[in-house]
């Protein structure tokens, strides 16, 4: 009996051992796997964490763009307002009236000489955003360059209006000077 106690003891021992043995394994392979699963989980953390720097990136780019195409826009109309009033040809009919369209002529000058700053900021802030990789750099590239276009043949429709409008003032001024020549000279 002693005998087989002793052995079913050794069996126990061993058996102990061994399933000690298998669970250190079992452990060793579970570890090895929750090792390969953080693993995963930490490229995909990297991977994601890099696409939404890239997005909030693209989006950033995204208003940045919409921003810099809603003031074209802005001082477009406004170039367009002022294109309509050049186009119309009243030169006037009195001297008083030439004068006041030549003031009214000479505060239109003025904004687009502030305009023409607006313009290059513009222009200036296309480029940076070209330069930086902008997502949509091809219609930013075509906004600004139309834009400074229309203003400058604004401006150039300015420079003729404004010339037409002197000599209309000049020609009422001189025509006021010989009828009270005429008047003197009758009188």
């Amino acid at each position: 009996g002693k005998q087989f106690l002793d052995l079913a003891s050794s069996v126990r021992g061993r058996s102990s051992r061994l399933h000690d043995h298998i669970s250190n394994l079992k452990m060793t392979a579970a570890a090895s796997k929750i090792k390969q699963h953080v693993d995963e989980a930490g490229r995909r953390v990297r991977y994601v964490s890099q696409e939404w720097v890239k997005r909030e990136r693209q989006l950033s780019q995204c208003v940045q763009g919409h921003t810099l195409l809603a003031d074209c826009r802005k001082v477009t109309d406004e170039l367009q307002t002022m294109s309509v009033t050049l186009e119309k040809v009243d030169l006037s009919d009195s001297l008083e009236s030439a004068e006041q369209l030549l003031e009214e002529h000479n505060q239109a000058v003025r904004r687009i000489k502030e305009m023409e700053q607006e313009v290059e900021q513009l222009q200036e802030n296309a480029d940076d955003l070209t330069e930086d990789n902008h997502y949509d750099a091809s219609s930013l590239t075509e906004a600004t360059p139309t834009l400074y276009s229309f203003h400058r043949q604004t401006q150039t429709k300015m420079n003729e209006r404004q010339q037409l409008l002197e000599s209309s003032g000049n020609f009422f001024a001189r025509s006021m000077e010989l009828m009270q020549d005429l008047d003197s000279g009758i009188r």
